[in-house]
This record gives structure tokens, C-alpha cells and sequence, in this order.
């Protein structure tokens, strides 16, 4: 005897479609709770820095960056 194939699938439910796109809502929503999410810029304007100051470099720092300028700069 053949099966009727119209028939609905239990895995197929109304109340398991809607319980899968809540569980994906929820997945989806959570994602934005991640610790490097937070106090990130969203609001951009061109040519404007709104992220957190430099630190100077030290003196130290600066000339070993100028010495390996200079050797960049030799032919």
C-alpha cells in the first residue's frame, strides 16, 4: 500500500518552523553581545577619527624607526 505523500511531515509543524526562526532570531540577537562588539564606532563621518587617542611613542621607539627608514631609503 502506498503512503500519501501530501501528508504533513512532522519535522515540518508550524510549531517547529516557528520555533526554529526563534532560536535563530535569538542566535542572531546574541551575536551583538560579543565583549569586542562593544563601544565600537557605528556612527561614521568621513575624513573625522573618533577612535581612542595614540599613544606618543617613546624616543627610543622613534629613532629605531628612523633607522630603518633611512636603510629603506638606500639604493
Amino acid at each position: 500500500m502506498m503512503t500519501n505523500r501530501t501528508a504533513s511531515h512532522p519535522h515540518t509543524s508550524r510549531k517547529g518552523r516557528v520555533l526554529l526562526v526563534a532560536c535563530a532570531a535569538i542566535l542572531i540577537g546574541l551575536t551583538g553581545c560579543r565583549e569586542s562588539e562593544q563601544d565600537r564606532i557605528i556612527d561614521f563621518d568621513p575624513g573625522v577619527y573618533k577612535g581612542k587617542e595614540d599613544t606618543p611613542l617613546s624616543q627610543e621607539t622613534l629613532d629605531e624607526l628612523r633607522r630603518r627608514a633611512a636603510i629603506q631609503e638606500t639604493p
